[in-house]
């Protein structure tokens, strides 16, 4: 099955146990608020210390991969973007 217009995200435990994996339609994704994904509460309630997602446009072309890592707070610690250029870019944070 190929995705498209979607955001696929997955979300693992420092065991690599995976806790979540969800499909948003792009629309919900940019207009909705997702849990697992803007509450540093949910994720550490969850032990999410690493979270994943892929765009795909709607022609099922992978626009964009990242991949985020988590404290035991459920705050970010860092983000590497990779876009459908080749480009990628690194964030890091204080937790």
């Amino acid at each position: 099955m190929t995705l498209k217009g979607v955001v696929e995200i997955e979300a693992y435990t420092s065991e690599k146990k995976l806790v979540l994996r969800q499909v948003f339609p792009l629309h919900e994704w940019y207009e909705q608020s997702h849990p697992i994904v803007d509450s540093d509460d949910e994720r550490a309630r969850l032990r999410v210390s690493s979270m994943q997602g892929k765009q795909y446009d709607d022609n099922g072309d992978l626009e964009q991969y990242w991949s985020n890592t988590y404290a035991e707070s459920g705050a970010i610690m860092g983000m590497r973007v990779w876009r459908k250029d080749g480009s990628r870019q690194d964030f890091h944070f204080q937790s």
